[in-house]
């Protein structure tokens, strides 16, 4: 394979997969740039040395989510390094201890790291494919993540989009939504329940609990509930193609 088609290959692979790996850093591991910037630059570069040897296995992402737990747990480890030596070693003060133990359960949770991003990655892929079938899914997920301050290229990454088609997307939704004056409620009022499942779905799978989506959308709890189980049972056809190759 010549160095220019993997070089093409790699930069296919950090199109789809880096906007992905710098939204689970931030959110499981709360890391920021630039270390981010760096932990990703390191995982492609290893992507394309490794491409030479899995030149028959570029559909499957597991092996980029190796390398990127690899090259994540490096950092925790170099982190956990640079803070066990600091100082003498019976300068052990509590914000220290506490970054210490922090760091431990980050390595632990790194052990996960494959398959969370594999099931991520297969469920950002079903609900772009259930937004196909029900477009109004797309802008309560728009209008909340930017509420939320979610990086526009993070949400394009969601969303299967490029960034010009996300923001002129956003631009329309947010028009929409001065209709409503109880926009969630109203919205899948008018649009059936479906409307809101792609947002529903992914807080949850990004560790929202049902309280947490309640106050957000206006909700009780046991509103969320039952329309978490209607929606999975909407989207489980969407999802269970690849979710079980995770």
């Amino acid at each position: 394979m010549r160095d220019s088609e993997k070089w093409q290959i790699t930069l296919e692979l950090h199109d789809e997969l880096g906007p992905l790996l710098r939204a689970y850093l931030k959110r499981t591991f709360r890391i920021q740039e630039p270390d981010v910037d760096d932990m990703i630059q390191e995982t492609f570069e290893k992507v394309f040395l490794k491409l030479e040897s899995l030149r028959d296995k570029q559909a499957d992402k597991s092996w980029v989510f190796s390398i990127a737990k690899n090259v994540t747990l490096s950092y925790l480890r170099k982190a956990q390094r640079v803070l066990t030596n600091y100082g003498e070693p019976q300068d052990h003060d509590e914000k220290r201890s506490s970054l210490l133990e922090n760091i431990e359960e980050a390595i632990a949770a790194a052990d996960k790291m494959e398959e969370e991003l594999c099931m991520q990655l297969c469920v950002e892929k079903g609900l772009a494919e259930y937004e196909g079938i029900y477009p109004y899914v797309l802008c309560p997920l728009l209008v909340t993540f930017s509420e939320l301050k979610r990086p526009i290229e993070e949400v394009a990454a969601i969303i299967y989009q490029t960034v010009p088609e996300t923001k002129k997307r956003l631009k329309q939704c947010q028009k929409e939504k001065k209709c409503y004056k109880d926009y969630y409620n109203e919205y899948q009022k008018a649009h059936g329940i479906e409307s809101l499942c792609w947002l529903m779905f992914y807080l949850k799978m990004e560790g929202w609990d049902r309280k947490e989506i309640g106050a957000l959308l206006n909700k009780p709890e046991g509103t969320v509930g039952m329309t978490l189980n209607r929606c999975k049972q909407k989207l489980m056809p969407y999802l269970e193609k690849c979710l079980d190759d995770c």
